[in-house]
């Protein structure tokens, strides 16, 4: 890891604990960019899926039609935007 990522990480870590849980998940957010594209944000998706082991198995995105699903997580929403591609 290079110095400025370091110090950049440090100045997170810092700002993050003095300023409370707000400031912590605003800064530690899953996917640390905006993705401009649905193709882009599905790519992630894919590519996250893929890190945990059964990962669609125990968090499936299909099968919800005419179901409300609530997204409660500490992310830019790109879990449930990525859901409704499959809807």
């Amino acid at each position: 890891m290079g110095l400025g990522k370091r110090v950049s990480s440090k100045l997170k870590r810092l700002a993050a604990s003095k300023f409370g849980s707000a400031a912590y998940w605003s800064v530690y957010a899953v996917a640390e960019k905006e993705f401009t594209s649905r193709e882009e944000s599905l790519n992630h998706f894919y590519w996250r899926s893929d890190q945990y082991l059964n990962y669609l198995d125990l968090m499936p995105v299909n099968g919800f039609d005419g179901k409300i699903v609530l997204d409660y997580g500490c992310g830019p929403l790109d879990l449930l935007k990525n859901q409704s591609h499959y809807v």
